[in-house]
Order: structure tokens, then C-alpha cells, then sequence
């Protein structure tokens, strides 16, 4: 009580005269002087937001001028900001804390009854959920307990998994994202707090569903898996915000960490020990020198990437919990460790925002690389990062110290087997002035396709795809498993309703192809099934490059990924990568053009590369 006294009368003395230390830290710790300087820091930044934000506002992301972009309540990042004050109000026991973080909370009370997402834990377990633990106040257990049973009705007994997104009775997509595991602990919480025991079931076999279908051999995870909710079987595993459908995003691989350790702490179910440690593992073997992970771990272009602090921090927190958990000694002392290192680098000046450059605490993070959302503030990143603070600081004996493990982020694409196939490369580049099978070689050309040699893309002559339909090319070639096309396009205008741009076929079957939304973003396909997130929007007379292809990968599975660049940039992360399972896996031919709607687009320097039998 005394002390909760002394601490809220320090809110009374400036915070720029503050030095707080944490209370509970072990004397000695190398972090513990870095430590005493972030909670100023941090109350001083969330004291900022609140005297600029309006309650019903919550911030998700900083803008390049340091504020705060903000979202309404059904957002999944919109409890981090009262779970942020209740961090503050935990630190400290100054009531200020707490009045604010229950009025922002109160808004989000709201979301307790939706069944139309599974970002119920994120949105009220880090505000509710921790207003429960901090006041015992019944009225937000009741809330947490109808989230809970909200939550559950998301959940599918057949496929013992919970839904990520989409209606509950859909027939034809069953999505499920790793962000998943970070929902779960509301599930097993409400369980033990009178909720139903099926809860608690419900959350240990999602865990296991989970821990089967996106964690890879060594520990690597995927972001999103699809199943086909008739028959069960897995459709697609793949990518969203990572680089490739066989690359790391960092988040999503804290987001396993952290939920597979809550899933060992509520059901001490060894194989939930087991995934931790080997997420866990798998995440600290990767990272760079500064423990500050790139946002893929193979992202293309290391070390010049972006980093993710929001993901170091989630896995801090998620270390020094598995640290307490572990059965094995030596393990716990290597978490504890790694936890200690992420937070010395996270409160270095490199990461912490000491000369309030913006509204957020961390600097550094990165929402979503490929859709340019990154070296940014993230509300979410300052949020794990005072957790792991508070966590850190309640460990109860001291470390013996050393120097951090010296180590690079490895670079380890998914190895190739066997020799290359043997490919037929074709190149159609429309210079001759005449558009004919003859003097183009395409194999067929439909409707009032025309050449132009005026705004030509390439060279002296280009396509003209009008906003009539249907008018396309079409090239055959012996049917194949492994194929690819790229070319130059610029859109004239924007379609009026979703159109199809190119597509690989067996017959009049689809395989993989490309549809072009009124908005001006790609989406890909696998047949009729859509695959992966959507492009960046392209403007209208701007030059881009797109690729699509299709390479075999194993049994009835097929890798299938989509790229768009401007001008003449060179492909990087596609925009859509997944392991995808085929109805049909070999095609013969290849359309490019509009046959369910109009376009008006210039395209040139198409390229098409078949394997040979």
C-alpha cells in the first residue's frame, strides 16, 4: 500500500526529472540501469497520446510524421493502447493509469458479442483481461467470459480448429492464421474463471491443429493455412505479410512462440512444451547480431531490410515466461538469457524512441513490408515491450552475466532437389507491325486485340487489350506441371468490375491466374479459389512488370506464386505465394487478356517458360 502511495505521488514531479527503477529487479542484472529509464520514457509518450486522442480512437501505427494513425474498436490492434495504461498503472499504482485505460477500454466492451472474427484476445484480453487481473473487478470478468463464448462459436469441432476469417457456415474456405495462437489465452482463461470446460478444450486442440499444419520441421512456422471445410484436407499453406510462402515472417513466428508457451502453461501437455521450445529455438538461432529481427528471416535483401521490433518485443515477453516454465535448467537459463539480450537492444537508443521523433515508445517496426508499412511505430511493439518489462523485472533470481551471443540472421531458403527441368523459353515482343499468329507467333488471338506503336511499352510496338470482351492472346505448349509468364502492362483504366488478366489452363480448366479489381490490386487464384493477400494497387498509365508461375513441388501439391514490380524493379517478394494442392496440375496453354470482363490495358515483352518432358 505504501509503496503504491510513494509511486502515485511521484506522477505528481515532472517526468523529465523521473528515474524510476523497476522495484522487483534483480540487483546486478546488466539491464537493470537501461531499465530505469523506459518506463519515464514510455509514460511520458502514452501521457502524449492521451491528451491527444480522442477515447474512441486507438492507435495502430505511426505515420511518417510521428503521429499516430488510429483505428475504431473492431481493429485488432485497439486493446494495446488501455492495455498499455494498465502496464503504466501496474508500474507505478498512480489512479491515472487506470482512469485512462478504462475509458479507452470502455468502447471496445462492444466487441465482446462479435462472432465475425477471432481478434477477440487481442482486442479485449490485453484490456479487459488485464483490468481483471490488476482490479478484480467482476463486471470486466463477465465481459472477458461472453468474449470467450463469443470466440467459441468460431470454433469447428470437425476440424478442431478455431476460424480465422470468414462467415461461419462457409462451405469453401477455411482459414487459419498464426496470429490465431495469441487468441487462445482467453479461451483457456475463461475456462478457470467459470466459463465452460469445453473452452479450455477447444483452446489445447486448436494448439494442436495449429502446431500440425503451420509449423514447419525446424521450428519455422507459416502465416496462413487453408483447408477445404468438406473434406478437411489442407488446400494451401502459404504467406501474407512474410516474403514467400517458404520463408519466416518474424511476427507470425512470436506470434507461435507466445501462444505455444501460454498453451504449455495452461495444459502442461509436453507437446505444447515441445512446439515452444522448438519456435523458440528456431527464432533465436535467427536473429542478427542486435537481436532485433529482420520482418522475414530471409527476407532478399538482408541486412538492408526493414526489422521488426514489435516482433522482438512479443518474443521477449513470450521468453521470459518459457523461461519459468521450462523443466530443463539449462534451457530456461538460454531463454531467460535471450529474453535479457532483446530487451537490452529494444531499450538501446537504436529502438527506443527517447527524442520523441514519434507518438510511439519503439521505433522500428514493421506492420506489413509488403505493402510498404514499415520503420514505423506500432502501438502493439510498445505494448509487448512494457509486458516483458513487467515480467522481466518480477524474475526471481539473478543471472549470472555474459556477453550476448554473437550471431547473424541465416539466410536459408528451402534447398532445391534434383537437376532443374529442362525449359522451352519463348519471348513475344510484338515489333513486325502486323498482329497475326504468323507474324507474332502467338497461337491465337481473340477479339478486337490491336497493335499500337504510339505509348509503346517496349521497343516500337505493344498490345492493346480494349474495354471490350472477350480479347486476349492464347499460346499452347506441350501440357506441363512447371510453368511461368511475365510481361510489361500498363493499365489505361481500371475495370469496372473484377476482371480476369492472365491465366494458366488445361483446356478451358484454370489453374493458377490473375483477376485485376476495380481498385487497381491483383489477386491470384488456384482455380477458383483465391490465394494469398492482394497486390498494392496499380495507377492508372503507370508501367508495371507481372509475373505468375506454377512449379511442381510434391505429390499433388504445387508452388504457386504472383509478382508485381514497377517499371523495370526487379521481382522480389511476390505478393501471393502459397503451397498450393491441384485439382489439375499440368496445363497447355496460356491466356492473357479478358474473357470475364473489360480491360483496357497496353501489354508487351511477354515471356512464357514451360518445362520440357
Amino acid at each position: 500500500m505504501l509503496l503504491g502511495m510513494a509511486r502515485g505521488l511521484l506522477m505528481l514531479v515532472p517526468l523529465a526529472l523521473l528515474s524510476w527503477p523497476l522495484a522487483t529487479a534483480a540487483r546486478g542484472e546488466p539491464l537493470e540501469d537501461t531499465l530505469a529509464r523506459v518506463f519515464p520514457l514510455a509514460a511520458r509518450q502514452l501521457e502524449a497520446t492521451a491528451s491527444t486522442l480522442p477515447e474512441t480512437e486507438y492507435p495502430s501505427e505511426t505515420l511518417p510524421d510521428g503521429t499516430w494513425d488510429t483505428t475504431d474498436a473492431d481493429s485488432f490492434t485497439s486493446g494495446f493502447l488501455p492495455g498499455s495504461f494498465w502496464a503504466l498503472y501496474e508500474y507505478t499504482g498512480a489512479p491515472i493509469w487506470r482512469t485512462r485505460a478504462e475509458r479507452w477500454q470502455a468502447g471496445l466492451e462492444s466487441q465482446k458479442d462479435r462472432t465475425d472474427d477471432q481478434d477477440l484476445g487481442f482486442i479485449l484480453f490485453t484490456s479487459f483481461g488485464n483490468a481483471y487481473r490488476l482490479t478484480g473487478q467482476e463486471s470486466y470478468r463477465r465481459i472477458l467470459l461472453t468474449a470467450a463464448s463469443s470466440l467459441s462459436q468460431r470454433y469447428d469441432a470437425r476440424m478442431g480448429l478455431i476460424r480465422s476469417r470468414g462467415d461461419l457456415d462457409d462451405e469453401d474456405e477455411f482459414e487459419v492464421i498464426i496470429d490465431s495462437m495469441m487468441n487462445i489465452e482467453l479461451l483457456f482463461w475463461a475456462a478457470r474463471n467459470g466459463g465452460r470446460r469445453e473452452l479450455y478444450d477447444m483452446a489445447h486442440q486448436h494448439a494442436l491443429s495449429v502446431l500440425e499444419s503451420h509449423v514447419r520441421a525446424d521450428g519455422s512456422t507459416y502465416q496462413t493455412v487453408n483447408f477445404d471445410p468438406r473434406t478437411r484436407m489442407l488446400r494451401e499453406q502459404g504467406k501474407e505479410q512474410g516474403c514467400r510462402w517458404n520463408t519466416t515472417w518474424s511476427r507470425g513466428q512470436a506470434w507461435a512462440v507466445y501462444g505455444f508457451t501460454v498453451a504449455y502453461r495452461e495444459t502442461k501437455d509436453p507437446r505444447m512444451l515441445r512446439a515452444a521450445r522448438l519456435t523458440a529455438d528456431y527464432f533465436i538461432r535467427h536473429l542478427p547480431s542486435d537481436e532485433v529481427p529482420y520482418w522475414d528471416f530471409q527476407a532478399p535483401n538482408i541486412p538492408k531490410e526493414p526489422r521488426d521490433s514489435s516482433a522482438a518485443a512479443a518474443t521477449a515477453s513470450a521468453l521470459v515466461e518459457l523461461s519459468q516454465l521450462e523443466t530443463r535448467p539449462e534451457r530456461a537459463l538460454r531463454y531467460r538469457e535471450a529474453a535479457r539480450d532483446i530487451l537490452r537492444s529494444l531499450a538501446s537508443p537504436a529502438y527506443l524512441d527517447s527524442n520523441r521523433r514519434t507518438s510511439a515508445i519503439l521505433l522500428h517496426g514493421t506492420a506489413f513490408r509488403p505493402h510498404d508499412r514499415f520503420d514505423t511505430g506500432l502501438i502493439y511493439g510498445d505494448y509487448f515491450f512494457l509486458e516483458a518489462l513487467l515480467r522481466y523485472s518480477k524474475l526471481p533470481e539473478r543471472l549470472t552475466s555474459r556477453e550476448p551471443q554473437q550471431r547473424e540472421a541465416l539466410l536459408s531458403a528451402a534447398p532445391s532437389t534434383g537437376e532443374a527441368p529442362r525449359n522451352r523459353e519463348r519471348l513475344f515482343r510484338f515489333e513486325e507491325g502486323i498482329l497475326t499468329p504468323e507474324a507474332t507467333g502467338v497461337d491465337r488471338i481473340v477479339g478486337p486485340v490491336t497493335l499500337v506503336s504510339e505509348g509503346a511499352l517496349v521497343g516500337n510496338g505493344s498490345v492493346r487489350i480494349p474495354d471490350t470482351f472477350p480479347a486476349f492472346l492464347e499460346e499452347h505448349f506441350t501440357d506441363t506441371t512447371d510453368f511461368s509468364t511475365s510481361f510489361y502492362l500498363r493499365v489505361e483504366s481500371l475495370p469496372s468490375e473484377n476482371t480476369d488478366l492472365v491465366s494458366f489452363l488445361k483446356g478451358r480448366t484454370p489453374l493458377g491466374n490473375l483477376f485485376l479489381r476495380r481498385n487497381g490490386t491483383l489477386f491470384a487464384r488456384n482455380g477458383p479459389f483465391e490465394v494469398g493477400p492482394r497486390s498494392n494497387p496499380m495507377e492508372e498509365g503507370e508501367l508495371y512488370r507481372i509475373s505468375l508461375s506454377q512449379k511442381r513441388e510434391s505429390g499433388s501439391f504445387a508452388i504457386l506464386e504472383a509478382s508485381l514490380a514497377r517499371g523495370d524493379e526487379a521481382f522480389e517478394c511476390p505478393f501471393a505465394s502459397s503451397r498450393v494442392r491441384l485439382s489439375t496440375p499440368r496445363a497447355d496453354r496460356l491466356r492473357l487478356g479478358a474473357t470475364t470482363g473489360p480491360l483496357d490495358l497496353v501489354i508487351d515483352d511477354v515471356r512464357l517458360d514451360t518445362a520440357l518432358p
